[in-house]
């Protein structure tokens, strides 16, 4: 009886494998988290203006970077660029309003150590885009999480280079910790 009892669980335990594979085995990929929150900031009823257009790796970049350097100990002077975009401007045309514009960029940037990939968020925008989103937001407020550059007007490569000042300084911090720490461990 006890072989009985083995053999109808071990024919139960195969078939509910069976059933689990087949459900979950769908070539279907599932939107992640970064997808879904620019899906919600798409227009409703068509394809937002950042899909058709130009990014960031179809382009030039405009401004002079450092060439990526092994520091040793696993550190590199700076992330790799893999991409950037704004939520709703075109690169290369840009905004309608040069002077009174507020969008989102995206930095898709890779850790050269690892391959590990993030995108950042940055807030870019005129006084006169934050002003005018005031005013059509209609909460009369704006929450803002993350990092935010105000600048006079829509010029691509001052963007940039303001971009990649910031972003290098914060990696040469992070990367002067890690060494302190290094140091203090020894």
């Amino acid at each position: 009886m006890d072989l009985t009892n083995i053999v109808i669980f071990v024919a139960v335990f195969v078939g509910f494998l069976i059933v689990v594979r087949r459900l979950f085995s769908s070539d279907e990929a599932y939107p992640s988290s970064a997808d879904l929150m620019h899906a919600a900031k798409e227009p409703p009823g068509g394809e937002s203006p950042s899909r058709s257009a130009l990014t960031g790796a179809d382009i030039p970049f405009p401004v002079k970077v450092p060439p990526v350097e092994y520091l040793g100990g696993g550190n590199y002077n700076r992330p790799i660029l893999r991409n950037y975009y704004f939520s709703k401007t075109d690169l290369v045309r840009g905004p309608d309003k040069r002077d009174a514009f507020c969008d989102d960029l995206f930095l898709q940037m890779e850790n050269p150590g690892s391959g590990y990939v993030r995108e950042d968020q940055y807030t870019v925008g005129t006084p006169a885009g934050f002003e005018e989103l005031l005013r059509t937001d209609p909460h009369n407020s704006i929450l803002i999480i993350g990092k935010i550059l105000v600048v006079p007007k829509w010029d691509l490569a001052m963007i940039l280079k303001e971009i990649m000042d910031d972003v290098l300084e914060k990696h040469e911090i992070v990367n002067s910790e890690q060494d302190d720490d290094q140091q203090a461990r020894s």
